[in-house]
């Protein structure tokens, strides 16, 4: 993920620090092109949190397309941890090609399976796979 703007709102990192603490610290990933080699898709996303704005860019997976296919979306950002900002999407994604992965770099959005949550690390204090 690209962003455009480092920081994130105080409210939105709390959400997504509170609710990692209520999941696994294994996210999925998808083939499509492996994360090594994967390179960001056309399929770009602005979010707002805040009034601060950031922008996405999505790699081309099909959880990534199916995500994509929900925009736009109005979610609730929670922090969790002082880590992490999450939300709950309005339904699951699908999780077709999915696999675990260990590379995740702050402000990069993850998919926790078998719950519908978006995910997204801070630079301080970004998670180990």
């Amino acid at each position: 993920m690209t962003t455009g703007h480092p920081r994130l709102s105080r409210r939105a990192l709390l959400g997504a620090a509170f609710a990692s603490t209520l999941l696994p610290r294994r996210a999925r990933s998808q083939q499509g092109r492996g994360p090594a080699s994967q390179e960001p898709a056309d399929m770009k996303t602005r979010m707002t949190f805040d009034g601060r704005t950031m922008t996405a860019t999505l790699y081309d997976n099909p959880s990534a397309r199916d995500f994509f296919s929900m925009l736009p979306l109005d979610l609730t950002i929670d922090d969790y941890a002082h880590n992490e900002k999450i939300a709950y999407l309005p339904r699951k994604l699908t999780e077709e090609g999915s696999g675990p992965f260990g590379n995740e770099q702050p402000y990069d959005l993850c998919y926790f399976v078998p719950w519908a949550i978006w995910r997204c690390s801070t630079p301080t204090t970004a998670i180990p796979g």
